[in-house]
């Protein structure tokens, strides 16, 4: 992988995985905006690894 900023990319994934974790499990959010953490996963892993 040829990241442009990698200290930013790997930020931002953290970033994206606690947002997700504090949302659905502290907040109850999967009561309110369920959301499978597989899709937060595969979105991640694509968003950093396309081309283009």
């Amino acid at each position: 992988m040829h990241l442009p900023d990698p200290e930013a990319t790997a930020r931002v994934i953290l970033g994206t995985i606690a947002y997700y974790i504090i949302l659905q499990e502290v907040m109850h959010g999967k009561d309110i905006l369920p959301m499978e953490r597989d899709r937060v996963i595969d979105s991640l892993v694509f968003l950093v690894t396309r081309t283009g």
